[in-house]
């Protein structure tokens, strides 16, 4: 049945690709069973060197080159501003989704009383990988990582459409844009829809040096969108540096986790912490020179 004319909410699925034909054909078949009449699937590929566009062309999805700002959050914002649906919804080249995937999304942005954010919860593939090993100890997008963080990634992520643009879609930077999305978002009185049942599959860096630059990257982003309380954040983290990467090798009781990816997963949670301080020291070294 038409969307129009059963009254349900139509979803636009907004993939950013770069650099992706080894991942690009799971993330989009594992889509496009999901979609029904109405519903549309774009990937923006932000300048990509590779096959991603020659697979997206054979399977018959609709590849955009994001002439718009660079990057990932960029493109997300192009692939929302050319939305035409109700909702939209952010995926990553990275993840698969499970069956029942896209209808989580769409029950939670139809049947709540006030607009949502919508998430569902993410496992870390299994591979052979020591990477893969250290990522499934961390277990980055779980739902339970996120439940008092106040937001959720954008690798998984639902939001109305006119709610996405009324509070100012993604910041175009490198990393943490979802953060401030979700907090300006929540500003306007949207919440959190999140269902706690595994709906994707994340496949995790293969090498253990690429994982340690992701979360250096996040460590960055974490404190520019926290700036604001900048000096409790960077005692917090100076204070607690150790202990967090500690408790992090350690993990939950339920870990099974062998010794090794503990303690990378511990190495990984100390440089997340410390590029949290180097961002602080960058921004203070920088309000130095500006009233020098």
């Amino acid at each position: 049945m038409d969307a129009s004319v059963s009254g349900d909410i139509t979803l636009s699925v907004i993939v950013a690709a770069k650099d992706a034909e080894n991942l690009i054909e799971d993330c989009l078949t594992s889509v496009l069973p999901q979609l029904r009449p109405g519903d549309d699937i774009v990937v923006i590929d932000d300048r990509s060197c590779d096959a991603t566009a020659e697979i997206c062309a054979r399977l018959g999805v609709r590849l955009l080159l994001n002439s718009h700002a660079p990057g990932p959050y960029g493109a997300r914002n192009l692939g929302a501003a050319l939305a035409t649906t109700t909702a939209l919804v952010f995926f990553d080249t990275r993840c698969r989704a499970l069956d029942g995937w896209l209808e989580s999304h769409r029950d939670a942005l139809r049947d709540a009383d006030r607009p949502v954010i919508s998430y569902s919860d993410i496992e870390v593939e299994q591979t052979a990988d020591i990477a893969a090993a250290i990522a499934r100890h961390l277990n980055p997008f779980s739902a339970r990582t996120y439940a008092h963080a106040g937001f959720y990634p954008a690798c998984n992520l639902g939001i109305d459409r006119e709610f996405f643009w009324r509070a100012g879609g993604f910041e175009e930077i490198r990393g943490g844009a979802d953060v401030g999305l979700c907090s300006r978002a929540t500003d306007l009185g949207v919440a959190f829809a999140v269902d706690p049942t595994t709906r994707v599959v994340w496949h995790p860096r293969e090498r253990f040096a690429e994982l340690r630059e992701q979360y250096r990257r996040y460590g960055t982003s974490s404190f520019r969108q926290r700036r604001r309380c900048a000096p409790l954040l960077v005692l917090d983290t100076a204070i607690f540096l150790v202990l967090r990467a500690l408790g992090t090798a350690i993990g939950p009781p339920s870990s099974r986790s062998s010794l090794r990816a503990r303690l990378g997963a511990g190495l990984i949670q100390a440089d997340f912490e410390v590029a949290v301080l180097r961002a602080a020291a960058s921004d203070a070294a920088a309000a130095l020179r500006r009233t020098a």
